[in-house]
């Protein structure tokens, strides 16, 4: 549980994108609403490193993992 707070604090609040690859490999392993949360902090760490082409497919990524 403190690896989870403490990527999510990096990822939120530091501005991190150190997570981008491990988090791509851990969704391919879930559905539906975990799958959507992973793909969210993927985003977020594109927009924190302004790849906003990236943060956009995203962010589409999660709302389609919403509604399956």
């Amino acid at each position: 549980m403190y690896a989870e707070a403490k990527m999510i604090y990096d990822i939120f609040l530091d501005h991190k994108a150190n997570y981008i690859e491990p988090l791509k490999q851990q969704a391919l392993q879930y559905q539906n609403e975990k799958q959507a949360s992973i793909y969210t902090l993927i985003a977020q760490q594109y927009e924190n490193i302004h790849d906003l082409e990236q943060a956009h497919h995203y962010h589409s990524l999660a709302k389609q993992a919403l509604h399956r």
